[in-house]
C-alpha cells in the first residue's frame, strides 16, 4: 500500500472488494493477512434420502465440483436460468456471512461495487448487505471499485487535487473511470478482460504445438507468469494425446495475444475520452488538462497488474495512440486483487474519523 500521511487509521474499519471469482478483505479486524476467497458456494446433502437437508461449503473448499454455484457475475448478484435473482442473493448473504464470521460485529465496512449497467443487480446487491448484522451500529457504504483501486495506489490528497483516469482490469470487465478531484466526469465498462486474453492463448498454444491441447484456466496461470518486459518463454505442463507433457511457450506466443489486447484497450480508452470531452464544458476544460497538459494520474489497477511488465506496456501504448499525454504519472498497485479493498479500507477511515468528529452513532447521521 502507498504510504498516506494524511490518513487517520481506526481498528474497526474494514475495506471489501467482494468479486465475482476473487474477494479480498482489508483492515485491522482481518489479521496479518488479507483473505483472498474465492466467491462461492456448494450445498452439500447431509441425509441419503431427505435432500432438502444440506450444509455449505465455501470457495476453495466448493471450487473444485461440479455443482458449484457463483453467485456473483461481473461483480453483482447474478439472475439467469442457472440463478435466479432471488437465489443469487440468499447465497451471497451466506457468504458474506461467512466471510465476515471472524470479525467483530462492531465495524464499520465500506464494500467496493463493480461498475455494470445492470442496475437491479447494484439495488439486490445494496440491499442483500444491508442485512448484516456487520457494520450495523457503525455503518456500510459502498465506493467504486475502479475509483477505490486508484486510491489504493496513491495518497487520497493528491488522487483529490488533480485529474484521475483509472481503468480496472477484471477477468470479465474493463472500467474506465475519469474523476476530476471529487467529480466524475465520465466512466465507462466494457465486456473485455482477462479471460478474452486467456480464451486467445488457448487457440494460440493449439496452432502453435500441434497436438497441445490447454483450459482456459492453464493458459491463465501461463499468462500471469509471462512477463512482457523480457517475453521469455514459459515452461508449463500441458496435455499432448491425452497425456501430460512438460511444454515450453514461446513468449512471441504470448506476447502476440497481450499485445493485441494492449492495442484494443488503447483504443477503446482513447474513444472514451474524445467523446467524454464533447459532454460539457467543464468535461472538456478536464480532460483537455489532462490529455494535452499532463496534469493528472493514470491509475492502472486490477487483477492483470500482477503480471510482470503489462502496465509499463499499457502506460506506453496509451501515449503512442494519443489518449493520454506522456507527462501523465502512472501509479499501480503492489497488488491488484487486493487494491480496490486498500481503497474502500481508506475511504472506511475517512467515514470513521467524520463520525467522531462529529459525534454521531452511524456513517449515515454524517452531515
Amino acid at each position: 500500500m502507498v504510504e498516506d500521511k494524511g490518513l487517520t487509521v481506526f481498528p474497526n474499519t474494514l475495506g471489501v472488494k467482494l468479486g465475482s471469482k476473487w474477494t479480498v478483505m482489508y483492515g485491522i479486524p482481518v489479521g496479518e493477512n488479507p483473505r483472498k476467497e474465492l466467491t462461492c458456494i456448494r450445498k452439500v446433502p447431509t441425509h441419503l434420502i431427505k435432500k432438502d437437508e444440506s450444509v455449505f461449503e465455501y470457495s476453495t473448499n466448493a471450487d473444485p465440483y461440479h455443482n458449484t454455484i457463483y453467485p456473483l457475475i461481473h461483480g453483482a448478484p447474478r439472475n439467469d436460468a442457472e440463478v435466479p435473482l432471488g437465489v443469487s442473493c440468499e447465497l451471497l448473504l451466506e457468504y458474506a456471512n461467512w466471510l465476515l464470521k471472524d470479525i467483530p460485529r462492531d465495524v464499520g465496512i465500506v464494500f467496493c461495487l463493480p461498475m455494470i449497467k445492470f442496475k437491479e443487480g447494484l439495488f439486490a446487491l445494496k440491499d442483500t448487505l444491508g442485512l448484516l448484522e456487520h457494520g450495523k451500529k457503525i455503518g456500510i457504504e459502498f465506493i467504486g471499485e475502479a475509483w477505490a483501486a486508484a486510491l489504493s495506489a496513491m495518497p487520497i490528497r493528491e488522487a483529490l487535487r488533480k485529474q484521475v483516469l483509472s481503468l480496472n482490469f477484471g477477468s470479465s470487465t474493463l472500467e474506465s473511470v475519469f474523476f476530476s478531484g471529487l467529480d466524475l466526469i465520465d466512466q465507462a465498462v466494457w465486456t473485455f478482460g482477462g479471460s478474452d486474453i486467456d480464451r486467445r492463448l488457448v487457440n494460440a498454444f493449439e496452432q502453435a504445438t500441434r497436438g497441445l491441447t490447454a483450459t482456459e484456466s492453464q493458459a491463465r496461470a501461463i499468462k500471469e507468469r509471462y512477463n512482457h518486459g523480457t517475453n521469455e518463454d514459459i515452461p508449463a505442463e500441458l496435455t499432448r494425446k491425452g497425456a501430460l507433457s512438460q511444454e515450453k511457450i514461446s513468449g512471441d506466443t504470448i506476447k502476440e495475444v497481450v499485445d493485441w489486447y494492449i492495442v484494443e484497450v488503447a483504443n477503446r480508452v482513447r474513444d472514451f475520452l474524445d467523446f467524454a470531452r464533447t459532454k460539457s464544458t467543464e468535461s472538456r476544460t478536464a480532460i483537455n488538462a489532462f490529455q494535452i497538459e499532463g496534469e493528472g494520474y493514470l491509475a492502472l489497477v486490477g487483477g492483470m497488474m500482477n503480471m510482470p511488465g503489462f502496465s509499463e506496456a499499457v502506460y506506453k501504448e496509451l501515449v503512442k495512440s494519443g489518449g493520454i499525454s506522456k507527462r501523465v504519472e502512472m501509479v499501480s498497485p503492489d497488488d491488484g486483487v487486493i487494491a480496490p479493498a486498500i481503497g474502500a479500507w481508506k475511504a472506511a477511515n475517512i467515514l470513521e474519523e467524520e463520525r467522531k468528529e462529529q459525534g454521531v452513532a452511524n456513517w449515515s447521521n454524517i452531515e
